[in-house]
């Protein structure tokens, strides 16, 4: 019977303590914000306020530069123009462009060539052939 009192009691005593430090918590990031608050708040008390002039058109420096501008001129049109399947015929009639090799091809050129059956790549063959050979014994 005495047991089950403690029990009730520690539980009881665990649940308040998780209580108390969640209020502590949230008690402390409030004071926290209070205090920011007050420095900022004492920082804008010193800090000169802005004169409220109206704000004055700045004049400028030198007299604005006048470029005479050229008006582009409309292309000519000429009835060919004007016929889409002709256009798009004639694009199509134009000689093939030759492509130019791709940069890898170039690299891929100016390497020197590798004697592939020099070293296996894989397997017996390659073990063989990194190890020493093995000498004959004398009988």
């Amino acid at each position: 019977m005495e047991h089950d009192k403690t029990t009730a009691k520690l539980a009881a005593n665990q649940a308040a303590t998780k209580r108390w430090h969640s209020r502590l918590v949230r008690a402390t990031n409030e004071l926290s914000w209070l205090a920011k608050q007050r420095q900022r708040l004492e920082a804008s008390l010193t800090r000169p306020k802005p004169a409220s002039a109206p704000a004055a058109k700045p004049e400028p420096v030198a007299a604005p530069l006048t470029v005479p501008v050229k008006q582009p001129e409309a292309p000519k049109v000429s009835e060919d123009d004007l016929d889409v399947r002709r256009t798009f015929l004639a694009r199509n009639m134009l000689p093939p462009v030759k492509d130019e090799p791709q940069l890898v091809d170039k690299l891929k050129a100016k390497r020197k060539p590798v004697d592939k059956k020099a070293m296996p790549l894989s397997g017996r063959a390659a073990l063989d052939a990194i190890r020493k050979p093995a000498r004959v014994k004398a009988r």
